[in-house]
C-alpha cells in the first residue's frame, strides 16, 4: 500500500474541463480554485492532500489519476487553468471555455446546442422567463410584456 509521500496526483489535461468537482470534494481543502484575468484556475496543495481519492472518484471526466510516485515541488502545483466564456448577452464571464465547449458536444449528437448554453446563470434565467411569458400571452392570444 502507498503512503501519501509516495504518491501523485496526476491529470489528464486533455479530459479535465474545470468543472471544479474535485474542488468542491476535496474535504482536506488541498484542491483550490481560483479566478483571476477571466480565467479559472485550479491548483494542489499537495502538503494538504491526504490522497482519499474523492477527486478521482467523483470526477467525472476520468480526468483525475492517483498513482503511485514522487510529488514534484511543494505547495500550490497548477492542475488546470482556461480562460472563461463570456456570456453573450451581458459580457460577465460564467465558465471555462472548455466546458461549455464539452456541453456543445455532448448536446450537438443528442437533441442540438440550446441557445442559452452561452449565457450566464442570470441572463439564462432572464431568456427562459421571456419564453414563458411569451408562451403564456400566446395561449391567451394577446402580445408578450416587454
Amino acid at each position: 500500500m502507498n503512503t501519501p509521500d509516495k504518491q501523485v496526483i496526476v491529470i489528464d489535461r486533455e479530459r479535465c474541463t474545470g468543472c471544479e468537482i474535485c474542488s468542491t470534494a476535496c474535504l482536506s481543502k488541498a484542491i483550490e480554485r481560483n479566478i483571476a484575468e477571466d480565467k479559472l484556475k485550479i491548483s494542489l496543495n499537495y502538503a494538504k492532500c491526504n490522497f482519499c481519492g474523492e477527486c478521482e472518484a467523483l470526477c467525472p471526466e476520468k480526468a483525475i489519476t492517483i498513482k503511485p510516485g514522487l510529488a514534484s515541488g511543494e505547495g500550490f502545483v497548477s492542475l488546470f487553468e482556461d480562460e472563461l466564456l463570456k456570456c453573450s448577452q451581458c459580457g460577465k464571464p460564467f465558465a471555462p471555455k472548455s466546458l461549455i465547449n464539452r456541453f456543445k458536444n455532448i448536446l450537438k449528437t443528442r437533441q442540438g446546442i440550446p441557445e442559452t448554453l452561452d449565457l450566464c446563470l442570470n441572463c439564462k434565467q432572464l431568456a427562459n422567463s421571456r419564453k414563458f411569458l411569451e408562451r403564456i400571452s400566446a395561449r391567451r392570444g394577446g402580445s408578450p410584456a416587454s
